[in-house]
């Protein structure tokens, strides 16, 4: 047990002086979670959660450099917006995303 938390307590260590790794290793875990997920109305949402997770690390690994952080708040915001129409009212959701294509076509 004692050897489990040493390595543990290594591992956090080197993810907080290489930041990138942890983010790395979150989207690696969501690349094998996915076809796991992908088959219920259950699995998607908690991917969908995961997904979160992921724009949570990404954002701490881009709030080590300053002068990205809101490059990295912007695009949060964009993800969590599109993320909650889809959740509330998706129909809704698509039928403006068709309009606007369809006015850009026109």
């Amino acid at each position: 047990m004692r050897a489990l938390i040493e390595y543990v307590t290594v591992a956090f260590c080197y993810l907080r002086r290489i930041p990138s790794a942890g983010l790395l290793l979150v989207q690696l875990s969501g690349l094998v979670l996915y076809p796991l997920m992908e088959t219920s109305p259950r699995g998607r949402a908690l991917f969908a959660g995961f997904g979160l997770l992921v724009l949570g690390v990404a954002l701490r690994v881009v709030k080590r450099s300053p002068a990205l952080t809101w490059v990295g708040v912007v695009l949060a915001l964009v993800v969590v917006t599109l993320a909650l129409v889809n959740v509330f009212a998706p129909p809704l959701g698509l039928q403006v995303a068709r309009a606007i294509l369809r006015r850009s076509l026109a």
